[in-house]
């Protein structure tokens, strides 16, 4: 008994942490706020900081985990009622859509995340790995979980999540919250200029050396 009240309790202390720096970062941005501050906004005191967490860097990279979980989670949820040969992007872009509008804290979360492992050789393997996940779980979706996930799927997933990233973080960057479109429309669009045709030559006038 005494083992399971500690156990919830270091369950406890440890979901302050992360919810006290993902507000913080959600006001100030992840590059600013140090330990010292994550640990009085949780009400703890700054050594218990290191009871949980190696780094503040490690802590970052679990909260990006446990964001792209929660999102797989919901859109995987959403997917599950999608009639059997039904295109799943929509669903899959309405899943994120919903996901960001309920919890904007994450779209800035893993906005600054990206920029962060590019800047930073010190953010370790964990974060690359909550992104690859990420990945990994767009191209599932993308199969309708029937097809393997590398190869061209996986270059789909890289090219939906880099649509939905872009479009939803230059619509807080522009202040519209009330966009008149939603992501599905927004890709419409790029479909209905030929993007896609454009594409498909200029990937065969490569292949054929011009």
């Amino acid at each position: 008994m005494n083992s399971d009240r500690r156990l919830r309790k270091k369950d406890r202390t440890r979901g302050a942490l992360l919810e006290g720096a993902l507000q913080l970062f959600s006001e100030r941005g992840i590059y600013e706020p140090s330990i010292e501050e994550i640990t009085a906004r949780a009400d703890l005191g700054k050594g218990t900081f290191y009871q949980y967490f190696p780094s503040r860097e490690a802590l970052i990279a679990e909260l990006v985990r446990q964001g792209f979980c929660r999102l797989a989670e919901e859109t995987g949820i959403r997917l599950k009622g999608l009639p059997a040969g039904a295109d799943p992007l929509p669903v899959i872009l309405d899943a994120h859509e919903a996901f960001f509008s309920n919890r904007p804290e994450y779209l800035l979360l893993f906005h600054q995340a990206r920029g962060w492992m590019k800047m930073s050789r010190h953010h370790g393997p964990a974060l690359r790995e909550a992104f690859e996940g990420y990945v990994a779980d767009l191209a599932r979706f993308l199969s309708g979980g029937t097809s393997p996930t590398g190869g061209p799927l996986r270059r789909e997933a890289l090219v939906v999540a880099g649509f939905i990233s872009g479009v939803l973080s230059f619509r807080r960057i522009l202040e519209l919250e009330n966009p008149e479109q939603s992501l599905t429309e927004d890709l419409a669009v790029l479909g209905k200029r030929g993007v896609r045709s454009a594409l498909s030559k200029k990937g065969l006038q490569a292949k054929n050396g011009r």
